[in-house]
């Protein structure tokens, strides 16, 4: 599953709301889940606000893409969001340590 990150462009694509149940305003940055391997290929991209992210996805992400840098939008010529990513997973890092659930590496190991 390819996954990308961006500025929600548009007031227009407000609607979609992230699991959190809140709409993803314009402006605000969004995680992209892609429900196809392939971006031509149609199919539903599911997004969420970057800090609603859990650490299980981040690292899907980075076994997916190879790091955070390489996740379409984190490196783009007008802005550079990989410091917000970075920030994003090392939050979801921490919340899944809270909860005691060792099944997954760390995921800054991968970065």
């Amino acid at each position: 599953m390819p996954y990308c990150v961006e500025y929600n462009p548009s007031r227009f694509q407000a609607w979609p709301k992230c699991k959190c149940k809140q709409r993803i305003e314009e402006g605000d940055l969004r995680w992209g889940s892609h429900d196809q391997d392939d971006w031509s290929i149609d199919g539903h991209t599911y997004w969420s606000h970057l800090a609603c992210v859990s650490h299980k996805v981040f690292q899907n992400a980075v076994l997916a893409h190879g790091s955070l840098a390489a996740i379409p939008g984190a490196v783009e010529d007008e802005y550079d969001l990989l410091d917000e990513l970075e920030t994003a997973a090392a939050r979801a890092e921490t919340v899944r340590a809270k909860s005691h659930d060792s099944s997954f590496p760390r995921l800054l190991n991968f970065v």
